[in-house]
């Protein structure tokens, strides 16, 4: 299960990024027909068959993903067919899996990119097992290093969390009456964002999602503004979770593939089981917080002296052997961030010589710091085989993969005077897909991206 940033009411927004060199284009001999249908580039062709290409929605994605691609134009019918191709020659870089007709102005394409499609514009070539010349949407899909991954209509995104198969989940900002904007939690899938806020909420944000697609986060109700936890699928919808008695800030933070969800309600680190509530670590005048679960059921928190911050130590715990206290590289000081299900836990903290953070990397019970050819870095999320992903001492992501190899995914804009930008990691997957944030020229407004290393 990725993991989700740690902090009580999140901030912040993200970016996904492809890295590497795009192999040479194909050299197939492209079709007489095609060619012939070509047009201007941009633009939809009209086939002698009456076949119009038009838009691709969406018109971009990044590599080694699957997704449906709704092809708008005229002309169609159930006869139809969906190629990809670049300059009229079709490529194997965009597999099509399947054509589907809705009408006879929109076809939809489920297509699997792969990881080392060329990084260019695409055509879109429509053919008809009836015969008769084809259509062509010239350049009208694009593969590309950094993707946009949508918003509701405001202007600020964010993602924190995604799955192996490719759901990613944060916030929009969404605009409301007066002109004022609420971030609202949503999921990114298959090239759609789908609002998870239903009505009686007031804003949200989405913090984790599983392999089965389950949500979770945190929402306020419109009726009396206590912030409290919650779960989303497909199937059952919104839920709220219970919460302590009395307590009005409550959140869930991360979920397991079980479904066991880890999270904090008022002071308490705590997590759900089948939807009942369980406190596993409360200690008075200090606010502690489960961070991140794995499949074994093993919760790691988060204990401080203010509900923002202040003297952080870390802990773990488990139905076996309950509270303890983890090793750190100064005790038990420091943030821990993200568990696997290796038992792999990083995080970031103190030496006994420079109160500064240090990340670290506690594996067999043993911590160690972690040494970056980049400097200093902050680690924020760790995959399930063991990537890293995080932020340098430049303000810049960066990730580094099983066997230590560290490259950077994302650089800052360049600031406004008197501004200062960034950009970092904030979770990853076990094959390098990994989502993070990136401010805007001011340090402050962001948008949610994808991306996928390719190291060649």
């Amino acid at each position: 299960m990725p993991s989700s940033v740690i902090r009580r009411l999140i901030g912040g927004a993200v970016a996904f990024i492809a890295f590497g060199c795009a192999p040479e284009l194909p050299t197939e001999a492209a079709d007489p027909a095609i060619r012939a249908a070509k047009g201007t580039a941009g633009g939809g062709t009209r086939g002698a068959a009456g076949i119009v290409v038009g838009t691709a929605l969406p018109s971009a994605t990044t590599r080694d993903t699957t997704i449906n691609v709704r092809i708008i134009g005229s002309g169609f019918d159930r006869n139809m067919t969906a190629k990809w191709a670049i300059d009229s020659i079709v490529t194997s870089a965009v597999a099509v899996n399947s054509t589907r007709y809705v009408s006879a102005t929109e076809l939809v394409a489920n297509i699997t990119v792969s990881s080392d499609a060329p990084l260019t514009e695409y055509d879109i070539i429509i053919t008809s097992t009836k015969g008769g010349k084809p259509g062509i949407g010239t350049e009208i899909f694009e593969i590309v290093q950094e993707l946009d991954l949508g918003s509701l209509g405001g202007s600020y995104t964010g993602a924190y969390a995604l799955n192996e198969a490719g759901q990613v989940v944060g916030y929009s900002s969404y605009y409301v009456s007066g002109g004022s904007s609420h971030d609202r939690p949503v999921i990114w899938s298959n090239g759609t964002i789908r609002d998870l806020l239903p009505s009686g909420y007031t804003l949200g944000r989405a913090t984790d999602v599983n392999e089965s697609g389950t949500v979770v986060g945190w929402a306020v109700r419109s009726s009396d503004f206590f912030i409290v936890p919650f779960t989303w699928s497909a199937s059952t919808g919104f839920r709220a979770l219970p919460t302590i008695a009395g307590e009005n800030n409550s959140g869930a933070m991360a979920i397991n593939d079980a479904g066991i969800v880890a999270g904090y309600s008022g002071r308490a680190a705590v997590i759900w089981e089948n939807g009942v509530l369980r406190v596993i670590q409360s200690v008075p005048d200090r606010f502690n917080t489960a961070v991140d679960v794995n499949s074994s059921g093993v919760v790691i928190a988060v204990e401080t002296v203010t509900q923002t911050g202040g003297s952080p130590r870390s802990l773990q715990w488990s139905a076996a052997s309950g509270v303890q206290f983890l090793p750190t590289l100064n005790g038990s000081a420091g943030s821990v961030a993200a568990i696997n299900d290796l038992g792999m836990i990083i995080g970031n903290g103190p030496t006994p010589t420079d109160p500064s953070s240090h990340p670290f990397i506690i594996d067999g019970g043993v911590a160690r710091e972690l040494v970056s050819t980049l400097g200093r870095v902050t680690v924020t999320a760790l995959s399930e085989v063991g990537h890293i992903v995080g932020q340098d001492a430049n303000n810049r992501g960066f990730l580094r993969d099983p066997s230590g190899f560290e490259t950077i995914i994302c650089t800052p804009v360049v600031p406004a005077p008197q501004y200062s930008t960034s950009c970092g990691g904030s979770a990853v997957d076990n094959n390098g897909r990994s989502v993070g944030w990136k401010t805007d020229k001011y340090g402050q407004g962001s948008k949610a991206y994808a991306w996928q290393l390719v190291i060649q």
